[in-house]
């Protein structure tokens, strides 16, 4: 929403607000696109594979995951990962509070990072060195933390940006509504197989 609010106000030169309109169109498109999906497949992690494909694809990230709360065990557990070592991660849980996920989840608040992290509540949370910038957001749905979204090591031409950060909080406000939706679906299921 940040690109689309400074092209209004202050408009740049014309080829420049080009690339950005078709920037801006492309993510919209994306973002429609996502919708269709949320809404036409009750499939977990279809729906969870499919918003982290096109963010992943989008933002021109290397690696990315969605992890998902684990009421049993209240850590975050990977349930959809992209990326070189997506294979490893699949299924590992992961405490509130360790990592930039769990510092995500444990705050409730998305975050972009650049380079090491020298703020001291993100040092302790940052120790991978495979990742050179990340973003990040929680998966909300109302006051309930269904999980975390993130995003690592962008395209080496450029960084995460605000804007990019902002479609990452829509794309996890989508996935937000597919998990609750896949869940109830689940649930009503179970409870007419029990009858």
């Amino acid at each position: 929403m940040g690109m689309l609010m400074t092209m209004l106000t202050d408009p740049p030169p014309s080829s420049e607000r080009e690339d950005q309109l078709g920037q801006v169109s492309e993510r919209l498109a994306a973002l429609l696109q996502t919708a269709r999906v949320v809404n036409s497949s009750l499939e977990l992690h279809e729906v969870l594979d499919h918003i982290l494909r096109r963010a992943k694809a989008l933002l021109r990230a290397e690696s990315g995951s969605i992890m998902l709360t684990d009421p049993n065990t209240g850590a975050l557990c990977v349930e959809a990962a992209h990326g070189p070592r997506a294979k490893s991660i699949v299924g590992r849980e992961q405490p509130f509070g360790e990592g930039v996920s769990g510092w995500v989840a444990l705050r409730r608040v998305p975050v972009r990072l650049h380079g090491a992290a020298t703020d001291a509540e993100f040092r302790n949370a940052c120790k991978r060195t495979d990742v050179s910038d990340a973003v990040c957001a929680p998966l909300l749905a109302g006051d309930d933390l269904l999980g975390v979204i993130c995003l690592s090591n962008a395209d080496s031409s450029t960084l995460f940006s605000d804007d990019d950060l902002d479609l990452l909080v829509a794309l996890s406000n989508q996935a937000a509504v597919a998990i609750r939706n896949a869940h109830a679906f689940h649930e009503m299921r179970r409870q007419r197989q029990t009858v």
